[in-house]
């Protein structure tokens, strides 16, 4: 079986991913000028700043406009209200991230003949390298203040499943149809993304901080991408789905 020498050739023949069903807060209409498009990614680049470094409890329209450059009333003109702002934000970084993971995996080479735990290997350094940046950071302040927030929860959720859902198409493309068990996949999904994203997100190794999260992320390529790790997953995967059959 021939492979593509690059993930792209094979991302760019495919529909595109579910967030298509995701707004696009910087998109013009009417007869709105070209740099309006840009003003709001600068509205929203600073948003996500404030998100990042400050946190949501500091996120306000006045904070955004200053770090923007713009005045609170010309910011106003783009987003009317903080939650207007919150949702474009929310909506911007879904697309901002699923973007870049997209043009990781076109950026990545594959040998012919390779396997499964080759494409797992290369996702696992690929989820690292982005969840270093302000747009994961902002992202997980937004998630974690959802959860006491039934308003911004009712803009989250539905995002964070469409998120979810685009990466895992993403990935799945480059696979050959037949060629790996779904939810074996899914599991080694889960637990990358999970324990990545997990780890992170609490921050709270102190001591030797760079040694133990190289170490995590080894453990990470160790079990799903060597043919010992591969095999036990597929063993786990088998054994959940010999005792829980589906519906």
């Amino acid at each position: 079986m021939e492979f593509p020498s690059a993930w792209g050739a094979v991302l760019r023949n495919e529909p595109k991913n579910f967030l298509e069903s995701v707004p696009d807060p910087t998109a013009l209409t009417g007869n709105e000028l070209a740099k309006s498009r840009s003003t709001r990614r600068r509205i929203l680049d600073a948003a996500r700043d404030i998100l990042a470094t400050q946190g949501y409890s500091r996120f306000s329209t006045l904070a955004v406009a200053e770090r923007a450059g713009l005045t609170r009333p010309a910011m106003l003109y783009h987003f009317g209200s903080r939650l207007e702002l919150v949702k474009a934000t929310v909506h911007h970084l879904a697309r901002q991230r699923i973007e870049v993971f997209e043009a990781a995996l076109a950026d990545i080479s594959i040998e012919p003949g390779y396997k499964g735990q080759a494409v797992r290997a290369a996702l696992v350094d690929t989820l690292w390298n982005q969840l270093q940046g302000p747009d994961f950071a902002a992202f997980t302040e937004l998630v974690a203040a959802a959860r006491t927030d039934s308003e911004l929860r009712s803009i989250t959720s539905p995002v964070l499943v469409a998120f979810d859902e685009s990466r895992r198409a993403a990935a799945e493309r480059v696979l050959p149809e037949g060629s790996y068990d779904p939810e074996d996949f899914q599991l080694s999904r889960d637990i990358v993304h999970y324990l990545l994203e997990g780890v992170l997100q609490q921050d709270s190794i102190a001591a030797n901080r760079e040694r133990r999260l190289a170490a995590i992320r080894h453990f990470l390529k160790m079990l799903v991408a060597s043919t010992p790790g591969a095999e036990f997953l597929q063993a786990v995967t088998a054994d959940w789905k010999a005792n829980n059959p589906p519906a």
